[in-house]
């Protein structure tokens, strides 16, 4: 009786776990709790998004990074603009799946990377294709979205006008370009153009629809600690700890291989 008052005496403590008996004479293991860090995240599926398990592959390394290091992640989804203002003014510690720039370095410190995104084109099966340089693509109309950078060389090449592009709205737009044969080639980072074909097109188009895999550009996407945050250079640190050990525990390349066979769906 008097080990039992011990047990529910403990068990109502707020912030306490349930404690294990080991052997007779009532050794105790109380778990410590996590520290909880906040982060801001939007729409970005299958990296980030509200209706994928673990809230996204990217979300999930990080969820599994912190934890390795003692950290409980809470997501707040938001406009993605509105995420990285919140994180800068410290009342979020950070926003995760940032390209690193001078600008953001002024409000920001950088993890290790976590992802590298990759763009490529796709293109429909009807119109085979292949390219080796950017001279290859002079006379194609290539879909890309609004407000995105495809890497110095594209993106100079567009300037220059060597290149013919048709901004769309989105991705999805981009590809409902192609469809329609507005366009010959959407560009865009693979993981997002495998789900859209996954999720968001009809099967009939999607099926028409392939991508060449050689890379337009490759570049590798962060984490973002606000210099404002409690710790903020420890927080940082025990991330890249955590994250170099569920790399090493080859956490990353399953997750790559569980997205491409649909596991986060």
């Amino acid at each position: 009786m008097q080990r039992r008052s011990i047990l529910r005496l403990l068990a109502g403590l707020s912030g306490l776990a349930v404690p294990a008996i080991a052997l007779p004479g009532l050794k105790l293991r109380v778990a410590a709790a996590a520290t909880p860090v906040h982060l801001g995240i939007g729409e970005w599926p299958p990296y980030f998004s509200q209706s994928l398990k673990h809230q996204g592959s990217f979300a999930y390394i990080v969820n599994e990074a912190f934890a390795a290091a003692g950290y409980d992640v809470v997501y707040s989804f938001l406009p993605w603009k509105r995420a990285l203002q919140e994180a800068a003014s410290g009342e979020l510690d950070g926003s995760p799946g940032w390209k690193s720039t001078p600008e953001r370095a002024a409000s920001f410190l950088f993890s290790d990377p976590v992802i590298t995104s990759t763009s490529v084109f796709f293109h429909t099966t009807w119109a085979p294709f292949s390219w080796k340089n950017l001279d290859d693509l002079k006379g194609l109309r290539i879909a890309v979205a609004a407000g995105y950078s495809y890497g110095a060389n594209f993106d100079a090449a567009v300037a220059e006008k060597r290149l013919t592009v048709d901004v769309a709205k989105d991705d999805i737009t981009g590809f409902r370009m192609l469809i329609d044969k507005h366009v010959d080639l959407v560009l865009v980072n693979r993981d997002v153009g495998h789900d859209i074909l996954r999720r968001q097109l009809a099967p009939d188009d999607a099926a028409f629809i392939t991508e060449d895999p050689m890379p337009v550009d490759e570049q590798p996407s962060f984490l973002a600690i606000s210099k404002k945050a409690p710790h903020a250079d420890q927080l940082l640190d025990d991330f890249n700890r955590g994250l170099a050990t569920v790399r090493e525990q080859g956490l990353l390349d399953r997750v790559q291989r569980d997205l491409a066979s649909g596991q986060f769906y």
